[in-house]
């Protein structure tokens, strides 16, 4: 019922076992579009799954993670209506560690324990080697999200400021005590003034999100535009 999950599960237990998987797993910008493009069943895009269309599918099994409400209502219905459901709390993305537990969850789940620990040691080595080449710094950083008509700034919670900081660098949204992800607008990122600034490219809409509040001309001045460093 996500994409998170669906990569999971296309990775470990192949197309064959895979019923449908949401649509924008399929889309260019997915880590997996070969594979989630072979299965034939999609669900729409959304935070509110229709449960009935997922009973339609006949599924043994259903991977949610429950990030919305409506997605936490849909794995109870499914769970009522006699189908498992494994419910993925969202901070199990939040970094490499707890995505490399969710891997084995659904390894174990999916009867793949082998493939899963074979993907997570080569995962959680390639982090460690970076863990090991990073460097002090005195860089501060602001990571922005957009979804809709709002821009939010990212508090180190979410995965990518919590990489950024976990490579030394400073979430300037501390001077104005983010501590939950929150929108923002251009004077507040003028305020913070950060040396560089993280976008999220949300399914692959690139930085057009971002253009009206990156061209505000009270940006101009800030390290992180002037210096052309996002």
């Amino acid at each position: 019922m996500s994409s998170e999950s669906a990569e999971i599960a296309l990775i470990l237990a192949g197309t064959e076992r895979v019923a449908a998987v949401p649509s924008s797993s399929q889309a260019p910008h997915s880590n997996t579009t070969d594979l989630a493009t072979q299965v034939d069943q999609t669900l729409p895009p959304g935070t509110d799954p229709d449960p009935e269309l997922i009973l339609s599918m006949e599924p043994d099994l259903v991977l949610n993670t429950a990030r919305h409400g409506g997605e936490e209502t849909a794995g109870q219905q499914l769970e009522q209506a006699g189908v498992p459901v494994v419910n993925i709390d969202p901070s199990a993305f939040s970094t490499p560690e707890t995505v490399a537990d969710t891997v084995t969850l659904v390894g174990e789940t999916l009867g793949e324990e082998e493939k899963a620990a074979e993907v997570t040691t080569v995962f959680l080595a390639e982090i460690s080697q970076l863990d090991q080449t990073r460097e002090e710094t005195d860089q501060r950083f602001l990571a922005l999200m957009a979804r809709g008509d709002s821009v939010m700034a990212m508090d180190d919670s979410l995965m990518l400021p919590g990489l950024i900081t976990r490579a030394h660098g400073m979430n300037a949204g501390d001077a104005i005590g983010l501590t939950q992800t929150r929108p923002i607008d251009a004077e507040l990122i003028a305020t913070v003034n950060p040396d560089i600034i993280f976008l999220e490219d949300f399914q692959g809409q690139g930085e057009e999100p971002f253009a009206e509040i990156l061209d505000n001309p009270a940006l101009a001045d800030v390290p992180a535009v002037a210096n052309d460093r996002i």
